[in-house]
């Protein structure tokens, strides 16, 4: 059984902190941002494993932070891409999962859901 929240917890100096507000790009490279952590969170939340999702090209997007409250948000974004072995087709698919976040002394606590917007007719 999957969890409904993803959680990602990282204590972060000030100085890096301010960095990633014109970078956020850079969470994505901080040593201790687990990649295979969301990578496995989402796969789990697919309902279709059909042809081996794999995610790629992760990126941040729509990045904010409200330093009055210490509150923040920012989108993950991502590619599900499928390789069909017997068939020898491909297939992708743009998704993201909206993060909220607090950053109060040096730490760094983000959390988001996933939904899969599949919709079978």
């Amino acid at each position: 059984m999957s969890q409904d929240t993803l959680s990602i917890k990282l204590k972060v100096n000030e100085h890096l902190f301010q960095s990633w507000n014109n970078n956020p790009q850079a969470l994505l490279l901080h040593p201790n941002f687990d990649v295979v952590s969301l990578t496995d969170f989402v796969l789990e939340h697919l309902q279709d494993w059909e042809g081996a999702p794999e995610l790629n090209d992760l990126s941040i997007s729509k990045w904010s932070f409200d330093a009055a409250h210490f509150l923040g948000k920012f989108r993950v974004n991502f590619l599900i891409n499928r390789r069909y072995c017997c068939s020898d087709q491909q297939s992708c698919k743009n998704d993201y999962m909206d993060f909220t976040f607090r950053y109060h002394d040096q730490v760094f606590v983000a959390t988001a859901e996933y939904f899969d917007w599949n919709v079978s007719i």
